[in-house]
C-alpha cells in the first residue's frame, strides 16, 4: 500500500529525477544536456552555455537598480568566475566533427564579456558608487557598454547562423 502511495506521490510531483536536457516540447525551450546528436543540438548546447551571461546580467541589473554598488561589484567578480566556468563547459563539448568555428566564436564572445567586466562594468560601478549616476559621463559609459554587448552578440549570432548553414546538409 505504501509503495503504491509513494509511487503516486512521485508521479504527481515528478520524483527526485534530475532535470533532463534537450528540447522540452511542453515549455517550448531547449535545455543544455551536455551532449549533441547533430549540428542543431551542438549549436543549442553552445548557445545555452553562453546564455548563462543573461542570468549574470539580471543579477547585475538588480544590484544596479537597487543602487547597491557593493553588491554590483560582487556580481561583477562572480560573473568573471562564471565566464571561466562557461569557457570550461564549451571546451568540454569541444568542436563539432573537427569544426572549431562555433566553439572559437563562443570563446571570443565570452572573452568580450570578460573584458567588459574588467573595463566597462568596473568603471560604471565606480561612477555610480561615486554619485555620478545620470551624468553625461556615466550615460556615455552605459551606452558604450550596451553598444559593445550588442556588437559582440550580433557577431556571435552571425557565426552561429553561418555554422548551421554550413552543416545543414551533413
Amino acid at each position: 500500500m505504501f509503495k503504491n502511495l509513494f509511487k503516486t506521490v512521485q508521479d504527481l510531483v515528478g520524483g527526485n529525477d534530475e532535470p533532463k536536457g534537450g528540447y522540452n516540447a511542453e515549455e517550448g525551450v531547449y535545455y543544455a544536456k551536455g551532449s549533441f546528436d547533430d549540428e542543431v543540438e551542438y549549436n543549442n548546447e553552445i548557445i545555452c552555455i553562453t546564455n548563462g551571461n543573461l542570468d549574470n546580467m539580471d543579477d547585475m541589473n538588480d544590484a544596479m537598480d537597487d543602487k547597491d554598488y557593493a553588491r554590483a561589484e560582487k556580481v561583477r567578480l562572480q560573473w568573471k568566475e562564471d565566464i571561466k566556468t562557461y569557457k570550461e563547459q564549451v571546451k568540454k563539448i569541444g568542436a563539432y566533427n573537427g569544426d572549431t568555428m562555433l566553439m572559437n566564436a563562443a570563446f571570443e564572445f565570452l572573452d568580450e564579456y570578460d573584458r567588459l567586466m574588467d573595463n566597462g562594468y568596473k568603471v560604471l560601478i565606480e561612477m555610480r558608487a561615486a554619485g555620478k549616476r545620470g551624468t553625461p559621463e556615466e550615460q556615455a559609459q552605459l551606452k558604450s557598454n550596451n553598444s559593445l554587448i550588442q556588437r559582440f552578440t550580433d557577431k556571435f549570432n552571425e557565426v552561429s547562423d553561418d555554422f548551421l548553414e554550413k552543416h545543414e546538409d551533413d
